[in-house]
């Protein structure tokens, strides 16, 4: 009526801050959330991320605070599926680390592409 297309959020998001274009020139992909699970596939950021790196044969990881019902699902699309805790923690406490938890995880995936490259 009005000439208006309807897209999703992250596509949006991603569009705006060109992740297209950048993707064509990375080498790995690190994205995540709080939650990751089945629903991770209906239109959230890291599979719209996951699809974009897919599309140039770029490999994804996904960190993310905790893993929900049918993340496993989520393996089509990302090279690995990471709750970002060490150890049994409560969600106050993970959140609370979230900047140690996180750098830790993301140094133990480039440990293991710098090993195997």
């Amino acid at each position: 009526m009005l000439g208006g297309k309807l897209i999703r959020g992250a596509q949006l998001v991603g569009e705006t801050v060109q992740l297209p274009q950048k993707m064509k020139h990375a080498h790995i992909v690190i994205t995540g959330e709080g939650q990751s699970d089945e629903q991770t596939l209906y239109g959230k950021v890291p599979f719209y991320v996951a699809q974009l790196a897919n599309e140039y044969h770029v490999p994804a990881f996904l960190l993310s605070g905790s893993l929900g019902d049918g993340f496993d699902k989520l393996y089509a699309y990302f090279v690995s599926c990471d709750a970002i805790a060490t150890k049994p923690m409560t969600l106050e406490q993970c959140m609370r680390s979230a900047t140690t938890l996180l750098y830790t995880k993301a140094r133990n995936i480039a440990r293991i592409i710098k090993r195997f490259s």
